[in-house]
């Protein structure tokens, strides 16, 4: 739907409910990909009004902040007069993560005054500073008998004007009209008016939007037969039957726990449940175990005052608020299994490789427990998913590989003719990745290099003179393999591999971590002054030092260089005719991956050939690393997003592999099931699922 004025309702910060807000820039966008429609417009705010425009000026280095606790706070836009837009996704790009939305709502409105929902999030974190975020917005499908009368008018009269307008601002009373006055079919015609026809037999339709260009279509006839929405479920509270006017219950990967918002009928039963109280929620037979968060009231656009119940499900006691951030780390190897079980505090389902990880190597300040779940999954491609009962499961985001998709039974088959009532197809997204390399290395640690030095132990007293042999130690990083050896003037004679020791004085200063000035291939021996950190390890790039504990203190270490070769140089008396010069000693490798570093994977397809490189020092195995592979390789494939409605469907779980036969499209597709939401109100029970497919 297209209106004048849309805005951003935030009502807690990451923070804290009285937390401020501080955001960099927000970006309202079209359907089908359509970029950025605010430009002409104005900006307004309820806290520093005249920096609100900040937000749109496409800069990143201004900003707005509500400079203030606050209990709620928003940010308006005016497209002017007479200008009426449809925005699909809002994009926001926060200055400070810890000054992020963590609820908030999008609404619109016509007159700048009364304002509606179009779409509502909570539990919001992992912000970024500096990094755009992108929130579809679902559709609007408000209730109400003006609709009613616009379609029993036109049914009546036989209109012949285009219908796509109404149907996007009345469907769910359109099918309610339907189901009144018989079914009827909407058949495009070549000059792009719709007619309405009444049929003896029924027909279902397909909603594509019009607006977008890419994929023209109309409201389309599908097939004979009407799918029957199907009446209420049995909802219960702690085994109550529930008397209520509608009910949602959702998943999607951002909030990974389910969420239920009810709104119990005026004669509710008598239930009553307290807040904060964990409780069962039954929805059409299977038990949901969720926390009651909240209980309001609010006036709906009829202008009846509603009372709605907010439930989440008790996945979310591992993540903020219910869980405040602190400071993680494992100081002996670990699975990635046992690390998330340990900071869960129980255990979880675990469907992705298990793999070891270093001592000290998984580490992470102000996170929660959901956050490290999240993480290791993510180092993986996966993602984390909360059951009905609870329980954690850490998936692959795809359950298979992309290209098995036509080869593996579906978990579940819908038919067109029977279950679906409506589709849309939001776009194409992703750019082919045809090849992944990933990499292994540990973070913090010192980048391959070659270091060039005169002996130590072979300087003649005094320096040494013309056209004396100068014997030059050239050391290089592990990886690293010494290529040649160049200089500006003199000859370089044979070079053999020497053993060289050096001391050197590592300083910590509240960290672990220190640093070697040449690689060493291992450390002798120890002394320390003050205190004493315990024992220390040398990682892999061969200059990186790791004590035991953390704390302040000097360490005087032994230790063997890395790779030393001794190679004479023979320096002339005289160069350019003076006794008196400067010379370049220039040395050239070849950096080398070890046995296991990298793991590459490639898959068939046509140019242009794109490739992505992925480094994550927590994958430790190939196991690991090929899965992640995969994960990216499928990420890279053109993929569609498409909405369908259904009838209800509650046996249908997000990530599970769908098949739709759909006569129109030529035998069906199947996608993946990236979210759920089931809805109950007047006009019966349906689902919704957002669902990811193969492009063409």
């Amino acid at each position: 739907m297209a209106h004048r004025y849309w805005r951003l309702l935030m009502t807690r910060s990451t923070s804290g409910i009285n937390g401020w807000i501080t955001l960099a820039g927000i970006q309202m966008r079209g359907f089908g990909g359509t970029g950025n429609l605010c430009g002409q417009g104005s900006a307004s705010a309820s806290h520093n009004d005249a920096d609100a425009v900040y937000l749109f000026d496409d800069d990143t280095q201004t900003w707005w902040s509500s400079d203030e606790p606050f209990g709620a706070s928003w940010v308006a836009y005016d497209f002017g007069a007479g200008q009426a837009v449809a925005v699909d996704a809002l994009w926001i790009l926060p200055a400070l993560f810890d000054q992020a939305p963590q609820e908030m709502r999008c609404q619109w409105s016509d007159d700048g005054v009364v304002w509606h929902d179009q779409g509502a999030w909570s539990d919001l974190s992992d912000w970024v500073d500096l990094e755009w975020r992108a929130f579809t917005l679902p559709e609007r499908t408000p209730r109400g008998t003006d609709h009613l009368q616009m379609w029993q008018s036109r049914l009546e009269s036989g209109s012949r004007q285009p219908l796509h307008d109404g149907i996007a601002t009345g469907r769910r009373a359109f099918w309610s009209l339907l189901r009144r006055v018989g079914v009827q079919l909407v058949q495009p015609r070549a000059d792009g008016v719709t007619r309405m026809a009444r049929l003896g037999q029924g027909f279902r339709l397909l909603s594509r939007d019009p607006t977008r260009s890419a994929r023209n279509g109309w409201w389309r006839l599908l097939g004979d037969g009407v799918p029957r929405i199907p009446p209420w479920p049995e909802i219960t509270l702690d085994g109550q039957r529930l008397v209520l006017e509608s009910a949602s219950l959702s998943w999607s990967p951002d909030q990974v726990a389910w969420r239920a918002r009810l709104v119990p009928a005026r004669d509710g039963g008598g239930i009553e449940p307290g807040l904060e109280q964990t409780v069962t929620l039954g929805w059409a037979g299977i038990s949901f175990r969720m926390l009651l968060l909240d209980k309001g009231r609010h006036l709906t656009e009829s202008g009846r005052m509603e009372r709605a119940w907010i439930l989440l499900g008790v996945a979310a006691r591992h993540g903020a608020p219910f869980a405040p951030p602190r400071a993680w780390s494992w100081e002996h190897p670990v699975t990635a299994r046992t690390a998330v079980e340990e900071a869960l505090g129980e255990a979880v389902i675990w469907g992705l490789p298990d793999w070891l990880l270093p001592a000290f190597r998984l580490r992470a300040d102000q996170e929660t427990p959901l956050g490290i779940a999240a993480r290791i999954a993510s180092a993986v491609g996966g993602e984390i998913r909360s059951r009905a009962d609870g329980v954690l499961e850490l998936a692959p985001r795809h359950p298979h590989p992309l290209p098995d998709w036509e080869r593996i039974t579906p978990t579940h088959e819908l038919d067109a003719g029977d279950d679906l009532l409506e589709l849309r197809e939001m776009g194409i997204s992703g750019t082919r990745i045809n090849r992944v390399t990933v990499r292994a290395e540990a973070d913090e640690l010192q980048k391959p290099g070659i270091w060039l030095e005169v002996d130590p132990l072979a300087i003649p007293a005094g320096g040494p003179e013309p056209d004396q042999t100068v014997r030059v130690l050239a050391m290089a990083s592990p990886g690293v393999t010494l290529d040649g050896l160049s200089a500006s003037s003199g000859d370089w004679m044979p070079g053999e591999t020497v053993t060289r020791g050096r001391t050197e004085l590592l300083r910590f200063e509240n960290r672990r971590r220190a640093v070697l000035s040449r690689p060493a291939s291992r450390i002798e021996s120890v002394v320390w002054m003050g205190a004493d950190l315990g024992a220390l390890t040398l990682e892999p790039d061969g200059r990186t030092v790791t004590a035991t504990e953390t704390g302040v203190a000097v360490a005087r270490v032994l230790v063997t260089l890395a790779d030393a070769r001794c190679h004479p140089l023979k320096v002339p008396a005289r160069v350019a005719g003076a006794d008196d010069f400067s010379m370049l000693l220039v040395a050239r490798g070849v950096e080398t991956l070890q046995p296991g570093h990298a793991l590459v994977m490639t898959r068939a397809g046509g140019p242009p050939w794109r490739e992505r490189e992925i480094v994550s020092p927590l994958l430790t195995d190939t196991r690991a690393r090929r899965v992640r592979a995969e994960a990216e390789l499928d990420a890279g494939e053109p993929l569609r997003e498409i909405r369908l409605s259904l009838v209800h469907r509650p046996e249908i779980l997000p990530g599970e592999l769908i098949e739709v036969r759909d006569g129109w499209r030529g035998g069906g597709y199947r996608a993946v099931v990236r979210g759920v939401t089931h809805e109950v109100d007047g006009s019966g029970a349906r689902t919704r699922l957002e669902v990811v497919g193969r492009a063409g």
